[in-house]
């Protein structure tokens, strides 16, 4: 029996589901979707500028699922791992429902504890030395990168149990003015592009506005929503790095456990 194979089809279809995502947001920004315009105001008798963010057509839905489809396979392989050493390696506990099994996620070291006296976790007690340091070193819990990364993929598969994933528009390297404001002045990086959203204002340099002058958003590419627990990720290079993590510590880590497989 080939404990992996699963899990390696299951990553397979995610990479396809990011390569496809990444050639649908291409086509979607080739379109020029975000842009900025300009306000003329008057503050205590000062002529000002105020930018603003134009969105002339919202990221499709459909990029979000495709986001949710990489999301579920990546999540689904922790699972089919836990659920595939349960059966090599049979729980001693005749309470523990090893057919009930899935990947623990715990924000606590005591909440973990308290879910492997679980019977649908108790098999997990039964696993090898090696393989229940690595489940519990994945855990929230902990500081580390990784760990953290796995929180954020079992966030947003939750989410997409409900709703796919939100995406909008970010400038990742900020904003980019080919004139000055006088001071006072703001500007800000205006990572999230909202529509009609203000993200930057000053008094109108001497002379008024250079003709040609104009304001880039630098780097455009599709974020997480800014209130979700991907928040602040663009979205490609956090699927690309989860599919990285779930190759090289999960099942690259986990495969030597498992029995060899008989030729």
């Amino acid at each position: 029996m080939d404990y992996i194979e699963i899990p390696r089809l299951r990553l397979n279809r995610a990479i396809r589901h990011l390569n496809e995502f990444m050639q649908e947001e291409d086509k979607y920004l080739a379109t020029n979707p975000f842009a900025t315009f300009t306000e003329r105001y008057t503050d205590n008798g000062n002529e000002c500028l105020r930018l603003v963010f134009k969105v002339h057509q919202e990221p499709p839905k459909a990029l979000g699922v495709i986001a949710g489809d990489c999301i579920h396979n990546l999540r689904a392989i922790l699972d089919n791992i836990a659920w595939s050493l349960g059966q090599a390696f049979p729980p001693t506990d005749p309470k523990a429902k090893s057919d009930r099994l899935s990947f623990p996620i715990c924000d606590s070291k005591q909440k973990y504890q308290e879910r492997l006296q679980h019977p649908d976790w108790k098999t997990i007690n039964s696993f090898p030395a090696a393989a229940q340091e690595l489940i519990e070193s994945l855990q929230p819990y902990h500081s580390t990168m990784y760990a953290h990364r796995i929180s954020v993929l079992n966030a947003l598969w939750n989410a997409d149990k409900h709703r796919s994933p939100d995406l909008v528009g970010g400038a990742s390297s900020g904003i980019r003015q080919s004139y000055n404001f006088q001071q006072p002045s703001s500007l800000s990086a205006g990572l999230y592009i909202q529509d009609g959203k203000a993200f930057g204002y000053g008094t109108l340099p001497d002379g008024g506005v250079p003709q040609g002058a104009k304001v880039e958003l630098l780097d455009v590419q599709l974020l997480f929503q800014e209130n979700g627990p991907a928040s602040g990720f663009i979205v490609r290079g956090l699927l690309y790095e989860l599919i990285q993590i779930v190759n090289q510590e999960i099942i690259n880590k986990f495969e030597p456990i498992f029995p060899a497989v008989e030729e």
